[in-house]
């Protein structure tokens, strides 16, 4: 849940809530009135989407060196199975 800052104007007491974005207060706790409550902007909340991170590069480097790898061991494994057939 995303946190607000709020400062109420008759009071100047400023409060964080911490609600959904959809909600909106109107009426300050600390003194009491009704409508009195405005949103202080405070820094940009960052969000970021896990799906579309990318992996590093390196990560990925990592995979296709042992892609490479594990492939020329199945074709030495198969050369050796081959001679060994033939005797």
């Amino acid at each position: 849940m995303p946190r607000y800052s709020y400062r109420c104007s008759k009071c100047n007491v400023v409060t964080e809530q911490v609600h959904s974005w959809k909600i909106l207060l109107t009426d300050c706790l600390a003194c009491g009135k009704k409508n009195t409550l405005t949103k202080d902007f405070s820094s940009p909340l960052n969000i970021k989407n896990r799906n579309t991170q990318k992996p590093s590069p390196q990560v990925g480097e990592k995979v296709n060196q042992a892609i490479s790898e594990a492939k020329e061991e199945i074709k030495q494994q198969k050369k050796d199975l081959k001679k060994r057939a033939k005797k």
